[in-house]
């Protein structure tokens, strides 16, 4: 019964320079999907994880370019023949290459791309070689089956192999095992055909046991230059980094490889990412410690073995949330500059160290610092959302860390550290004795449950001088995580940041100015006699016992808004205003000008003083305002750094003032937009100062 085959083919290596004058000349049949730009029909199947052979059952064009380009690998392919026609028994290809070792020998593959090759047929193929021209010429024959199992022809290929071995030709077949095993050393070939094969099965456990990863990342040090551009040829993929590291944002205990080179992985507050150039280890922060650690190992042989540890704060402020930046010392801190006279490197700066490093390195920690920003955003926000703390600033304090929730002037300290005294829990049982007194800490805490409380503590402040306010007699309050007290928590659990403030600010404080103002004016006859002073003392407690807000609140949560368009365009401009860097796109300025004109189509503001605020020539009249800002923004003339934003913000506020806002629901939808942007850049500016926060 005639069963339908795919074609074939034979491919022979070679080394055109060094073939020998009396070497014939190679065949060129060289088909058009065998070249590099020729497209490729992978295989799309996700492969289980318990997958260890790869399937090579494919239209047979798929199967001959597969070859093709896992040979031209390993050596330069000279010549190509096609055995028979399309669909017949005896189709395929040979492919030709010049032996490395004897350039005057061949090494010949034929490659058979068909379901199942029975023992007449590979006598057959042996015999149609031996009988061909090049048996005299070649050192290997090279039989490559696409089958999984050969089967009966095991003991066939024995006797196959001997009449090769007698003619002098070392004789090899090819199954899926060895074919699997051979893309195994090289991925990029692995991910072109079979995209849905676990890396981790047909690549990266494989490197790691052969060192293959460590090899590579050495070459591309290499002092010989023609080494190192191999390997960077290898290595460098298509686009930025940052485009394969969208798996970085993950749960934890996961880990992804967006390449053979490259692992990035989150199990619990680890989080690390492992690459050709350098590797970055880092400890997020958690309950125990919101601080983060990290340590930086580059590959270079002059840096191996050295390791550079930096901190939290120089994580934040110099290395993170600059997304998007380009590699300058304005948008990316620990980037000096070029090197002078050089274009390819730059000089780095990392914590007491500066390295000279080559643009795709420091192109990869840029991409490598935005995925991690992501991650570290997302911590720091969940950090905070645990504890009641979004807003608040994380002091790092004796190695551990406290949130500072308030603050207050010392004099009203000294009221609340009376009535604590005198509502010590053990010196009576009215609801207010609650307290474990400390002169200069906050306990409330119950020996016995009541039908608000359960026993045990329920919260722990203390104080510090402020460093936030203008004057010393400011006490900052700070709430300390019941782990890192020795008292024991009441059953219903510490009350979290902003539940303890709540209670401060509608309980304890009223309740503190009423026992204080009766202990001066109790009696109603002190009342009658001193009234005055009754009353200004009342209003001095008022004024005296109230706790300051120190949030700092986002502008936008889970993409709304949570600011009206007047108060977010003041924080705006106050944030920009004390910015002395970072990058600003400038599509993001346009938008602000565009905002201005907007509103002076309503007749907002001053138009000169707009005018100036925005570097235009001085007009009265709002619509050459308009005019002239759309022709400076059609000429291109904008100018983007801190300054003309902070002061295109102004003139937006000041178009503001007023009781009403002229503006439709499209168009406030449409300036919200254009705000977008620097409203993010605002709240992540304003997350690292809360978490960067010492004492």
């Amino acid at each position: 019964m005639d069963r339908q085959r795919h074609k074939d083919l034979r491919l022979e290596p070679s080394n055109a320079t060094a073939t020998p004058a009396s070497t014939p000349e190679l065949p060129q049949e060289w088909p058009t999907h065998l070249q590099p730009e020729a497209s490729i029909s992978p295989d799309t199947r996700i492969y289980p994880r318990t997958t260890f052979v790869l399937d090579f059952a494919m239209p047979a064009e798929s199967f001959e370019q597969l070859c093709w380009w896992l040979l031209s690998k390993e050596q330069p392919l000279g010549g190509c023949h096609r055995l028979g026609k399309s669909g017949t028994r005896q189709g395929g290809i040979d492919l030709f290459a010049h032996d490395e070792e004897s350039p005057d020998r061949l090494n010949v593959f034929e490659c058979k791309a068909w379901k199942d090759f029975t023992s007449s047929e590979l006598t057959g193929a042996i015999d149609a070689f031996l009988n061909g021209p090049w048996p005299s010429l070649t050192r290997s024959f090279t039989l490559i089956l696409a089958q999984r199992e050969i089967g009966t022809l095991a003991s066939r290929w024995i006797n196959e192999k001997q009449r090769l071995k007698a003619a002098g030709i070392e004789g090899r077949l090819w199954t899926a095992h060895e074919l699997t095993q051979k893309l195994q050393h090289h991925p990029d070939v692995l991910s072109k055909f079979f995209p849905g094969a676990h890396i981790e099965t047909f690549g990266n456990l494989w490197m790691e046991r052969v060192g293959f990863s460590e090899l590579v990342a050495k070459s591309i040090f290499d002092p010989r230059p023609y080494v190192a551009r191999k390997a960077r040829a290898f290595v460098e993929r298509p686009g930025r980094l940052s485009d394969h590291l969208a798996a970085a944002r993950h749960a934890p205990d996961s880990a992804c490889s967006p390449d053979a080179f490259t692992r990035i992985g989150h199990h619990g507050r680890h989080w690390y990412y492992r690459g050709p150039w350098f590797s970055l280890s880092v400890f997020l922060p958690d309950l125990t410690s919101s601080r983060a650690t990290a340590a930086f190992d580059f590959h270079q042989h002059d840096l191996r073995g050295v390791t550079i540890t930096v901190s939290h704060e120089w994580l934040l402020e110099r290395f993170l949330f600059a997304s998007g930046a380009p590699l300058d010392s304005q948008s990316r801190p620990f980037i000096v500059g070029l090197m002078p006279g050089d274009k390819d490197r730059y000089l780095i700066d990392l914590p007491n160290s500066r390295l000279i490093l080559e643009e795709p390195v420091v192109q990869a920690l840029a991409d490598v610092a935005d995925a991690l920003t992501v991650v570290m955003r997302d911590t720091l926000q969940a950090l905070e959302r645990s504890l009641s703390a979004s807003g608040f600033a994380f002091i790092a304090h004796g190695g551990s860390h406290r949130v500072k929730i308030g603050s207050l002037r010392k004099h009203a300290w000294r009221y609340i550290a009376r009535f604590c005294e005198a509502h010590d829990y053990a010196a009576g049982t009215s609801p207010w004795h609650m307290f474990d007194a400390h002169p200069s800490m906050l306990k409330p805490c119950h020996a016995q449950a009541t039908d608000r409380h359960d026993s045990g503590y329920h919260a722990l402040i203390t104080t510090h001088t402020s460093t936030d306010a203008f004057s010393s007699d400011w006490l900052d309050l700070l709430w300390t995580p019941h782990d890192l007290s020795e008292r024991e928590p009441s059953t219903r659990g510490w009350w979290p940041c902003q539940d303890t403030l709540d209670w401060l600010d509608q309980e304890l404080l009223p309740e503190v100015r009423r026992w204080t103002w009766e202990r001066e004016f109790g009696s109603r006859w002190r009342r009658l006699r001193y009234a005055r002073e009754a009353r200004n003392f009342a209003g001095y407690l008022d004024y005296l016992l109230t706790i300051g807000d120190v949030r700092e609140r986002a502008l936008v949560e889970q993409g709304n808004w949570q600011a009206d368009l007047p108060h977010a365009i003041n924080r705006l401009e106050r944030y920009y205003a004390g910015r002395s860097a970072g990058h600003i796109d400038k599509e993001d300025v346009v938008n602000l000008y565009r905002a201005v004109a907007m509103m002076a189509g309503h007749k907002r503001g001053l138009p000169r003083y707009l005018a100036r605020s925005l570097s235009l020539e001085p007009t009265d009249d709002h619509e050459a305002l308009m005019a002239s800002i759309h022709r400076h923004i059609e000429t291109s003339q904008t100018v983007v750094n801190n300054t003309v934003v902070e002061y295109a913000l102004k003139a937006l506020g000041a178009q503001f003032d007023g009781p009403d806002c002229p503006l439709q629901p499209d168009e406030r939808q449409q300036m919200l937009d254009w705000l977008l942007p620097l409203a993010h850049t605002c709240d992540d500016g304003a997350l690292v100062r809360r978490h960067s926060s010492k004492r």
